[in-house]
């Protein structure tokens, strides 16, 4: 079969691998670009951010008050 060819935009986030295919050409936007590009999207990373941040704070209290090892926090654990 005939590959096609893909371009794939993405921001820098450090957590995008790079490109170990050769149908696809990677173009990585200029820093802080989403918002602008994605404007739906940005009232719903605004609300995840500040929901992560509050679940992880409370985590945080929580290991306090319990004198517990700080624990970890993951991007999972949040949309759960």
């Amino acid at each position: 079969t005939k590959k096609k060819k893909i371009l794939l935009l993405i921001d820098g986030a450090s957590s995008h691998s790079n490109n170990e295919y050769t149908h696809i050409k990677l173009y990585i936007l200029p820093p802080h670009t989403s918002p602008y590009l994605q404007p739906c999207d940005a009232r719903i990373i605004y609300s995840f951010k500040s929901y992560y941040q509050k679940l992880y704070l409370q985590n945080i209290v929580d290991a306090i008050n319990a004198e517990e090892e700080i624990p970890r926090l993951n991007i999972l654990e949040a949309i759960r």
